[in-house]
């Protein structure tokens, strides 16, 4: 409850104070002054690629880790009753996914992908770490007279013997939720026909 402080309620007012981190920004921005009883929206805009790592207001945090912040990018935050000063304070992570929980907060996996013997290539090489539910697209490419002579993901062998390697590359990992592997060897094709 209010003390009084002897000044009529038409005539008192508030500041809230907000700030934004890197990579975004909120609206108003700095000190605004708001009426008694008043209420003030603030919008929360983080740049492309990124959202909330941490909102703050009055120095209390409102985002849980590894929990969306879609609320606050859709909607801002309001304050309202206005009776004292208050602040607002929002830092902004990386989200490469686009699901509005800072990357930093959620579960990665490694994808390893490799060439066995030469002759030829693989796009990424080596480890790419992923974001649970991201995709990643694999590009193989054989040298000059070689096709894909083997191709096995997780182990296991996709390509049948004397059958055309066309349609193999590139390879999709969708929605990955577990570390994974790819394995690659080519192998002569004089005629070209990729088999």
């Amino acid at each position: 409850k209010k003390k009084k402080n002897n000044i009529p309620d038409d005539e008192e007012h508030f500041t809230v104070t907000t700030r934004a981190g890197e990579n975004g920004s909120v609206d108003p921005e700095g000190e605004t002054t708001v009426d008694f009883d008043g209420e003030l929206k603030v919008t929360i805009d983080p740049e492309e690629g990124y959202t909330i790592k941490s909102l703050k207001v009055d120095n209390e945090e409102l985002t849980t880790e590894g929990e969306s912040r879609e609320e606050y990018v859709t909607n801002g935050y309001t304050f309202t009753e206005i009776r004292e000063d208050h602040t607002l304070e929002v830092t902004f992570g990386v989200d490469r996914n686009e699901n509005n929980i800072p990357d930093d907060e959620e579960e990665h996996f490694i994808i390893t992908t490799t060439v066995e013997g030469g002759n030829g290539s693989v796009n990424p090489a080596g480890e790419s770490e992923m974001i649970k539910g991201e995709s990643l697209e694999v590009t193989m490419t054989p040298e000059e007279g070689y096709a894909i002579k083997s191709l096995k993901v997780d182990g296991e062998e996709l390509t049948t013997e004397s059958e055309s390697r066309d349609g193999l590359t590139p390879y999709t990992f969708s929605n990955i939720t577990r570390d994974h592997t790819l394995v690659v060897s080519y192998g002569k094709d004089e005629n070209e026909n990729n088999i």
